[in-house]
């Protein structure tokens, strides 16, 4: 009887995943244009389609990231030499 319901709970669970993934409706009509019309009639904003703006960086940070690059390619720079000292 539990292996029952737990090939009934599975089977439920499977058909689920599938109605998620899938992007066609019952109609057949593709749901992505359905929601781009949907946000296009009821005046709505489409924040995936707003490109995201990039915040300048300053002061310290700034400051905290040209070294970081420094110290990466002094890093690097100490490796080549490591390496080529062993024989």
């Amino acid at each position: 009887m539990a292996l029952d319901n737990k090939k009934i709970k599975n089977n439920r669970e499977d058909k689920m995943i599938k109605k998620l993934n899938n992007t066609e409706s019952q109609n057949g009509t593709n749901l992505e244009d359905d929601w781009d019309n949907f946000v296009q009639e009821e005046g709505l904003i489409d924040y995936n389609k707003i490109p995201l703006k990039r915040a300048e960086i300053k002061g310290w940070v700034k400051f905290a990231f040209w070294f970081l690059r420094i110290y990466i390619v002094v890093m690097i720079v100490l490796v080549i030499i490591g390496f080529s000292r062993i024989h």
